[in-house]
């Protein structure tokens, strides 16, 4: 069984740099044995229908 490739700091910090750039805002970074992951705030609220049965309305017309 072969090593998982280890992610450095630089490419944590480009990752991180592009996210930023693109309007994310970044909330967590976990770091695994398996790999990173970069926890951002959701970019938006899913509408609701006025029932509120949790889905999105669908278009008409």
């Amino acid at each position: 069984m072969s090593r998982p490739t280890s992610v450095t700091k630089s490419d944590l910090d480009r990752a991180m740099q592009c996210m930023i750039k693109a309007g994310l805002r970044i909330v967590e970074v976990v770091v695994e044995p398996r790999g990173v992951r970069i926890i951002t705030e959701p970019v938006a609220k899913p509408q609701l229908s006025e029932e509120g049965d949790g889905l999105p309305e669908w278009p008409t017309g």
